[in-house]
């Protein structure tokens, strides 16, 4: 994609063309870094044991959807609606990560929770229009959480000297807060419900026009099980529209060979194709011999360098 086309031709869209266009950037750009409501992957992809994918995942992938809204930047500054679209899911997604990192009881959720937070505050400069903010605030937030995503294997080695932190007061003066960020907010039930569902729904939908539709027209039975007697009975039967269309080819192609042949046999045609047939067999015999092969070989190297001066 030429990102200089797309920054010059972008005042000249409409708001709606516009808008439309930015959110086809920031929907991709938020599942990537894992705002709110698509933040529970990658506390599921760094679950590994390994701190290779957490590193991965939780360090660099997700910073590559901050970078994709960033370059969406020309769309966001003539869509204010996508624009505030990306500044409120930001803060939302601050404020709820913050709170589950801080209520977290594992170290790598933790630490994915508070670069959700932080990947959400660096929307909401690109919201806002102050992209060499979000620019440093990418470069900076990746290295330091790389370094604690790869270094979270040795933690307790690191924190064995020192008191373990008690919870952070704001949850501890609210119980029930604290409740619901250790549940995640049921990040994971709202994400099911948004996207997994729907898409279930339409992934079936799919499913079942694929099997009415596009497999009946193409002679494809629908349930293949239950077809099998009725193909053995009927191996020649055609189904659906290839079928047919296959059926009435073959159809015209054997009416016009018969009629062919009938007309030949008035005209000789039989004698004719077996004087034809002996001349091929005398011509196949002849070409078998060991010297036509000879022959062959050097009629080609007399002509190459014909063909080369050419």
């Amino acid at each position: 994609m030429d990102w200089a086309v797309m920054e010059a031709g972008a005042p000249k869209l409409s708001s709606g063309a516009a808008t439309a266009l930015a959110l086809s950037f920031l929907l991709p750009g938020m599942v990537k870094a894992g705002l709110v409501p698509f933040t529970p992957w990658v506390g599921a992809a760094v679950e590994g044991p390994t701190p290779s994918s957490a590193l991965f995942y939780g360090a660099i992938m997700v910073h590559a959807g901050l970078f994709l809204a960033m370059r969406a930047a020309p769309l966001l500054a003539v869509a204010p609606a996508a624009a505030a679209v990306a500044v409120i899911l930001g803060l939302l997604t601050l404020a709820l990560a913050g709170l589950i990192a801080k209520a977290a009881t594992d170290v790598k959720g933790s630490l994915v929770h508070a670069g959700a937070a932080q990947l959400g505050v660096g929307f909401v400069l690109v919201g806002l229009g102050l992209l060499p903010l979000a620019l440093w605030h990418l470069v900076g937030h990746a290295l330091v959480r790389g370094l604690q995503m790869f270094t979270a294997p040795a933690a307790l080695a690191q924190l064995l000297d020192r008191p373990v932190a008690t919870v952070s007061p704001l949850l501890a003066e609210r119980p029930r807060l604290y409740a619901w960020a250790l549940r995640r907010f049921d990040l994971e039930a709202l994400q099911d419900w948004l996207v997994v569902q729907p898409t279930s729904r339409i992934a079936g939908l799919a499913a079942r026009f694929d099997a009415r539709a596009i497999d009946a027209a193409s002679g494809l039975p629908v349930h293949p099980e239950a077809d099998v007697p009725t193909r053995a009975k009927h191996p020649h039967r055609a189904r659906g529209l290839v079928g047919r269309a296959t059926v009435l080819g073959a159809g015209a192609a054997h009416a016009f060979e018969r009629r062919l042949m009938d007309q030949g046999v008035s005209e000789g045609l039989p004698r004719l194709t077996q004087l034809i047939g002996a001349r091929l067999r005398h011509v196949e015999a002849v070409l078998a011999s060991p010297w036509a092969a000879l022959a062959l070989v050097l009629l080609g190297l007399a002509i190459l360098p014909a063909l080369g001066g050419l």
